[in-house]
This record gives C-alpha cells, structure tokens and sequence, in this order.
C-alpha cells in the first residue's frame, strides 16, 4: 500500500530534477519498486540534464533494473536512452558489461570497439587495458566467435606481462580453434619448457 502511495505522488511529479530521481530512485529500491525506480531515472535522463547528469541517470536506471535480476531489460532501455551516439569509455565499458550479461555478445563487441581501440597494435593495446579489462574483452570476444581478435587480444596481453602463462594458454587454445594447429603447437612447446611457478598454488 505505501508502495502504490508512493508510486501515484512519484509519477504525477516526473520528470524530477536529476538529484531528486536520484533520491526518490534510491528510496523506491529500498521498498524493492525497481521498475518505479527505472522509470523515474530514464524518465528524468530525456530532459533538460547535463551530459553526465544523464549517463549518471541511464547508469543507475539500468542498475535498478538489474538489482530486480532483469538484465536484458535493463540492457534494452539503456541502450535505447543513449541512442546511436559515441559515449566516454567509462560508459561504454558498463554497456559491454550490461549487454554481456544480457547475453548479447554483438551488442558487447559493438560496446568494446567504443571503449578501447581492438586494432591497435598489440604492445599498445596492453598497455591500455587493464587486466580486468582485457579478461572482459577476452569473454566478448569469444562469445561473439571473433578468434581473430581474441589471438590478437591474447597477444595484446603477453606483451603486457610476457610471462603470463594463463595468457599463453589462452593464445593456444583460440590457435586451436581457429584452424591454426601449427601455430598452437608452437605455443603449447614454449608453455612446456618455460619454467613453472608454484607462488600461487595452495598447499593442503
């Protein structure tokens, strides 16, 4: 009941100024009114708001959608609020992951060509990615079946930490893969001889 109250005063005010769809968003997921909450953000996000008052917006739209396990609602409607525009690579990185959970791996890869640039030379692109960042981009990249680019991300990563064997097996693996058996081979023979590391294993 106060949740319907709530609703009927929220709704017959929107949009709100952005700080105030923010507070009311975060006082309708604490009464677990996720779908109330989404649509006083998006809502707001289609006014008259700074750039980053309305990624800010769209963001925490989608995060109450998510918070209400509706990842590919929450993807939707974010992507349809940003249209067809470039966004800052914080924000396309959090569309790579809203689409990936979404389980839409075309939309993740278009998101990931926004965030970092995939054709750069390998040297440069570890350089650019974080190590969180190049595991995201690995599991976009192999679920859109882009074996190309999961080799040259591989790449991108061992010229980031040359012995990086979690990396080489990787980069062997989608040799593999994409019909590439004597490039594996090679890889899978230095993976044989290049010495074992026992800092991380846990003894019993």
């Amino acid at each position: 009941e106060a949740v319907q109250r709530l609703t009927g005063m929220v709704t017959r005010f929107l949009p709100l100024p952005p700080a105030a769809a923010q507070q009311a968003a975060q006082l309708l997921v604490g009464l677990q009114a996720y779908t109330l909450a989404a649509q006083v953000l998006f809502d707001t996000a289609k006014t008259r708001v700074t750039p980053a008052e309305r990624l800010g917006l769209i963001q925490a739209g989608a995060n109450a959608l998510l918070a209400s396990s509706q990842p590919t609602l929450a993807y939707t409607r974010a992507a349809a609020a940003l249209g067809a525009q470039t966004v800052p690579t914080e924000m396309a990185w959090f569309m790579v992951r809203l689409a990936l959970g979404a389980n839409l791996p075309i939309d993740a890869a278009r998101w990931l060509r926004q965030a970092v640039p995939l054709d750069a030379p390998a040297g440069q692109l570890g350089q650019t990615l974080t190590a969180q960042q190049l595991d995201l981009a690995w599991q976009v990249l192999l679920a859109g079946g882009d074996l190309r680019g999961a080799v040259h991300l591989a790449d991108a990563a061992l010229a980031r930490q040359p012995g990086n064997r979690a990396w080489a097996e990787r980069r062997a693996q989608v040799l593999e893969w994409s019909g590439q058996p004597d490039a594996a081979m090679q890889q899978w023979i230095m993976l044989l001889r290049a010495p074992v590391s026992y800092t991380h294993l846990t003894l019993p």
